[in-house]
């Protein structure tokens, strides 16, 4: 699951990605995602996890964090574990 800096403007548009407003707390607002996990979102500066990369984009993330496993498959390469397996 990537994890994604969002304008705040395009917060509305997370219940097209099945990520659903509980309530607001002050500067935080509160998320389910479609995993059924709840996220803590300040609304100033939005950082979401989205289920997909393309979820991601398709909301209007500015900056998206992988982690290593999703930075490989997503350039079509093997997990850095696998190529060290692989040398030896």
């Amino acid at each position: 699951m990537p994890w994604a800096r969002l304008p705040p403007d395009r917060l509305i548009h997370l219940p097209l990605f099945n990520i659903n407003f509980l309530k607001e707390d002050g500067d935080i607002l509160w998320y389910e995602g479609p995993d059924g996990r709840k996220m803590a979102v300040d609304k100033r500066a939005p950082r979401i996890w989205f289920e997909t990369i393309e979820d991601a984009h398709q909301a209007g993330a500015v900056g998206i964090m992988l982690s290593p496993e999703e930075a490989a498959a997503y350039r079509g390469l093997k997990p850095i574990e696998d190529n060290a397996a692989s040398a030896n």
